[in-house]
C-alpha cells in the first residue's frame, strides 16, 4: 500500500449485496447530472455569489484555481478531479429557473436609533417589508439605508435557507461585485451598522 492516499490503486471490482439492484453507468452526462455531492455546477449566483472574485467566476480544485467569465458555468466532478467550463443558457435555466425580478424578497430591518433601557437589553426594534424583484429590493434598501443597521438587517428569499441569508450589506455587496446592479450613486459602505444613538 502506498503512503500517499491519492496513490492508492483504483478498485476494479465492486460488490453488490444479494437482491440489490445496481448497474454501473457507462456514460455520465455532466450537464444532466449536476446537482450531486461529487458532481455540481458553479454559477455566479451559487451560494449568493460565494464563487465570485474580482468580477470573475472562481473555483479551486486540488490546488488549481480557475477564473472565468461570470456568464460561464463551471462543472465540477470531484470524483474524477475534472473541471469543465461552458457558457450554457440551458444549465442556468435548469439550476436557477426563477427570474430574480419575479422572486419575493422579505427585507427584515433592524432600525437604528435604538436605546437600551432596563427590561429590553438585547432586543432590537424590527420591521419587515415584502417586495417583488431583486431590483425593487435594492431600491428599497437604498431608501432605508440611513435608518437601519445594515449589518443586522437581513434579506430573505425563498431560494436561500434562513441560516444562509445575507445581511443588507452582504446583499448589496453581492449585487455590486457580481455586476448585477450598475449604480454608482449608492455605496452601502457609507452606512454604518451596529451604532445606536
Amino acid at each position: 500500500m502506498f503512503g500517499d492516499e491519492k496513490k492508492k490503486p483504483i478498485k476494479a471490482i465492486s460488490f453488490v449485496k444479494p437482491g440489490e439492484k445496481w448497474q454501473e453507468k457507462p456514460f455520465n452526462y455532466i450537464e444532466k447530472e449536476i446537482n450531486g455531492v461529487t458532481k455540481f455546477a458553479i454559477l455566479k449566483t451559487t451560494e449568493n455569489g460565494k464563487y465570485m472574485r474580482g468580477g470573475y467566476l472562481y473555483y479551486k480544485l486540488n490546488g488549481v484555481e480557475v477564473f472565468t467569465e461570470p456568464t460561464n458555468v463551471i462543472f465540477v466532478d470531484t470524483t474524477n478531479n475534472t473541471l469543465f467550463i461552458k457558457d450554457h443558457e440551458k444549465v442556468i435555466k435548469e439550476i436557477n429557473p426563477t427570474n430574480p425580478e419575479e422572486r419575493e424578497y422579505i427585507l427584515l430591518y433592524t432600525d437604528l436609533g435604538y436605546e437600551e433601557s432596563e427590561g429590553n437589553e438585547g432586543e432590537f426594534p424590527l420591521r419587515w417589508e415584502a417586495v417583488t424583484g431583486r431590483t425593487a429590493a435594492y431600491e428599497n434598501i437604498k431608501l432605508n439605508a440611513a435608518v437601519i443597521d445594515v449589518d443586522k438587517s437581513l434579506v430573505i428569499v425563498e431560494t436561500v435557507s434562513l441560516k444562509d441569508s445575507l445581511t443588507v450589506r452582504q446583499f448589496v455587496d453581492y449585487l455590486k461585485n457580481s455586476n448585477l446592479i450598475d449604480d454608482n450613486t449608492f455605496d452601502i459602505n457609507d452606512y454604518s451598522g451596529s451604532v445606536y444613538i
